[in-house]
């Protein structure tokens, strides 16, 4: 382009000496200049940041409001955790009506439950009478259709065992008496009452895996342990940027969703932050350490789910201190307490599908002061084969961002080697900062001298990395708030001297 520009003012010129006389021909090639555009920049603090190992926490909003943003692992409680398993266990039946307290889960006193799996076993031995015997066994908590569980056989001979096994699927099992009862009664041929050997090897029930579709009762009082959970923060690990960034308005969000139709608390063991350096913080906060209750469902939002959200920040906890000090990680341990006020008349539910899940978000808004915080971008960028031997630099610019910026630029060969630097100092431009918070863009032009030794070096550059420095006002103390559509504009044009 450069070869063309030339030529084109060179046959300009020799046109135009064609019209004078032959002794005033003369080219001073020394005194035609070159001008041409280099390169158009622009940089905002999401192009700082989605350089970085830590881009995917970058969010930016509709308003253009920036945030880090860091999700951590979703604690999650089933049925189990809170009922535990059904144990399987033989109970001998030593009379013709035995009432057995149901008591089969730690800390839960059922009234009445569905079951959604599970068996019932029974035995009877005859060796009491020679000759047929008919009998007739019953539970009647537990029922089917509103018809209790009930059946009907039959001893052909003496020392004859009867087995039987019921898929209790979908039956009912009522036992707000607190108690489950046994029943059978046994006849002769001749209609006589028949007592059946005592044993537990003779006669005995037993229920085999036991799964609850919904169970309705009362808990007591009890923990229940979530597991623990970390959060990781890899921004302040990362290489590509330094100095440092004061985040004024840090926060952690928890979100918890719960079907269980419980009144249940958090209990923290722990909440802490971790620093690159290996400190523990601790977060301190009297809502956290007095514990969080979570919305529930009642006996008749069956099946509802509710969602309770609570956000620590600086105004109900030290998490601006916390969050403050070049954090690695959030570490944290928060339990749950079923019927944290040991009601005793408390009555809730579970239902097989029902749970606890326990989120927690760290967020970082992008609103607060920077001190020296540096990034590096490289652009394409070639001179040509232009035949010059000084010229001018020029860089013009236009601040929208509310921080002073500091630009130093490196002229790079194809293999990456630095050939020169704009300035031989730190930086070459300072931008002052946008007024904030009416946000007008500040201008700045410059003119860097390129004499014959500067130009010989970097003639042969094929990139230019252009480094800044971001700074907030007053020595880095002054609080604001970035957008992602504030940027740094930077035009480069370069005007050279043949030779």
């Amino acid at each position: 382009m450069q070869k063309q520009l030339l030529a084109l003012l060179l046959s300009i010129f020799f046109l135009a000496q064609a019209c004078q006389p032959p002794n005033d021909v003369e080219l001073d090639r020394t005194q035609m200049e070159i001008a041409m555009p280099l390169f158009h920049a622009e940089m905002s603090i999401v192009d700082v940041l989605e350089n970085t190992q830590d881009s995917t926490a970058v969010k930016v909003f509709p308003d253009n409001s920036i945030s880090f943003s860091y999700e951590g692992e979703v604690i999650k409680s089933t049925p189990n955790d809170l009922l535990g398993e059904v144990p399987e266990f033989d109970i001998p039946i030593v009379d013709t009506l035995v009432d057995i307290p149901f008591s089969f889960l730690a800390d839960v006193q059922i009234s009445a439950a569905e079951i959604k799996s599970g068996k019932l076993h029974f035995t009877f031995t005859n060796d009491a009478v020679i000759g047929d015997v008919s009998c007739v066994f019953s539970v009647p908590q537990l029922t089917l259709n509103g018809q209790p569980f009930e059946r009907q056989f039959s001893f052909s001979s003496p020392s004859q065992v009867y087995k039987d096994s019921v898929d209790l699927k979908d039956y009912d099992l009522d036992v707000a008496s607190g108690s489950l009862t046994l029943k059978y009664s046994a006849k002769d041929i001749n209609g006589l009452d028949v007592n059946l050997p005592l044993g537990t090897d003779k006669n005995f029930f037993s229920l085999k895996g036991i799964v609850f579709g919904y169970v309705e009762g009362h808990w007591d009082k009890v923990d229940y342990n979530f597991e623990e959970a970390t959060i990781e923060i890899d921004f302040f690990e990362n290489n590509l940027v330094n100095g440092e960034i004061y985040f004024d308005e840090p926060k952690v969000e928890f979100t918890v969703f719960n079907s269980f139709g419980l009144p249940t608390r958090t209990k923290l063991n722990y909440f802490r932050v971790v620093d690159i350096d290996g400190t523990v913080v601790p977060m301190n906060s009297q809502e956290l350490s007095d514990g969080i209750n979570f919305n529930y469902p009642t006996l008749s939002e069956i099946g509802a789910v509710k969602k309770t959200s609570f956000t620590f920040d600086k105004y109900n906890s030290n998490i601006h201190q916390v969050l403050n000090t070049n954090p690695a990680r959030v570490e944290y341990d928060i339990d749950v307490i079923v019927n944290p006020d040991n009601d005793p008349n408390l009555v809730g539910f579970s239902v097989d599908t029902s749970y606890f899940s326990l989120n927690a978000r760290v967020e970082l808004p992008l609103i607060g002061k920077v001190n020296n915080f540096t990034f590096e971008k490289e652009y394409d960028l070639d001179f040509g084969d232009t035949e010059a031997e000084e010229g001018v630099l020029k860089i013009a610019t236009d601040n929208e961002v509310p921080l002073e910026v500091a630009i130093q630029m490196y002229f790079l060969d194809d293999t990456g080697t630095t050939l020169d630097s704009l300035y031989n100092g730190d930086f070459a431009v300072i931008l002052a900062a946008a007024d904030y918070p009416l946000v007008d863009a500040k201008h700045t032009e410059n003119e860097f001298p390129l004499n014959k030794q500067k130009w010989d070096k970097i003639k042969n550059t094929k990139k230019i990395r252009v480094k800044g420095n971001f700074v907030t006002s007053q020595d880095g103390q002054q609080i604001v708030t970035f957008y992602a559509n504030q940027t740094v504009k930077i035009k480069a044009g370069l005007k050279l001297k043949l030779k």
